[in-house]
Order: C-alpha cells, then sequence, then structure tokens
C-alpha cells in the first residue's frame, strides 16, 4: 500500500490527485471539510494510492512514480506538505 500524507490549501490535494490520476494511479481519500470564505484553510488527508494494472504502473514502479510526482508537487508549491509512505520501503 502506498500512502500520501497531505497538509496544505484544500485545492492543492485536488491537484495532487488529479496529477496521480493523470498518470494512471488512483489516489482515495476521505474529501476534506470545505466552509466557504475561509481561503487558505489547511487540510490534513491521507491518500491511499492504487494503480490501474492495465497502464503498467504496479509495484516498484507504482512507488517511484508516486514519489516522483509528489517530489514535483511540493517543489511546485512550497507550502504544501506531502510526504509518501509505502509497504514497499518495508
Amino acid at each position: 500500500m502506498i500512502r500520501v500524507r497531505y497538509s496544505g490549501p484544500i485545492r492543492g490535494v485536488h491537484m495532487l490527485s488529479r496529477q496521480l490520476s493523470d498518470a494512471g494511479l488512483e489516489a482515495e481519500f476521505p474529501p476534506p471539510m470545505e466552509r466557504r470564505g475561509v481561503g487558505q484553510d489547511v487540510v490534513h488527508v491521507t491518500m491511499e494510492i492504487g494503480s490501474a494494472a492495465r497502464d503498467g504502473v504496479v509495484g516498484y514502479a507504482a512507488v517511484e512514480a508516486v514519489k516522483r510526482i509528489v517530489g514535483a508537487f511540493r517543489e511546485r508549491h512550497p507550502g504544501v506538505e506531502a510526504d509518501v509512505e509505502s509497504d514497499e520501503d518495508e
């Protein structure tokens, strides 16, 4: 199981999820609570990542793809915290 722990603005979690999806990875997470008029609230979300086998992104390759995508996302959004955990690391 691959997990991404995200802390940052609510829209960032959706942007990261979309980037993972575009790479053939499915990010499942409980939708964070949105409040109107609050602006840049910080949300804390744990995404569980699954891969679409038909796209050929499985196992170690999936872990590396998630690490690459999350790393690039953090570089573009320096105020965001996002860390990757994997059972493959153990």
